[in-house]
């Protein structure tokens, strides 16, 4: 899991993002929905009006993706169920492969400066969308 926190014009949010590595051994089940619900507690006390934003990085294929999708959406309504109205979920997508399956990649499959550029044009968009710039 990654965190990074945005500020802008006096506006938060946070971004986790669930990358291959917390899927890598398999689905680590409701422990890491445990740890996540634990761990945007703490970032909730610390920024209580901030967004939230639980991602799904584009390295992710199923089974893992449907996975994390699952555990996410569970994360988001159990926020939800405690009045926690700034937390939300999103997928990248899957990076562009290419027709070979070879096309990604920085390093070792990793997201390549183009598919950068794509993913951050998403991130703009709903931080556009939940922050009103």
């Amino acid at each position: 899991m990654l965190c990074s926190l945005v500020e802008f014009d006096g506006a938060r949010a946070t971004g986790l993002a669930s990358e291959c590595h917390d899927w890598n051994p398999g689905d680590p089940g409701t422990a890491y929905e445990t740890a996540y619900l634990q761990f945007i507690a703490h970032l909730r006390a610390r920024y209580p009006a901030a967004w939230i934003l639980l991602t799904i990085g584009p390295m992710l294929g199923d089974p893992a993706l449907s996975q994390v999708k699952g555990r996410l959406a569970s994360v988001v309504a159990a926020r939800t169920g405690q009045g926690d109205s700034r937390v939300a979920t999103f997928d990248f997508g899957m990076q562009n492969l290419g027709a070979d399956g070879l096309i990604p990649t920085g390093c070792d499959w990793h997201p390549s400066r183009a598919e950068h550029a794509r993913i951050a044009q998403i991130l703009k968009s709903q931080l556009q969308s939940k922050l009103g710039w």
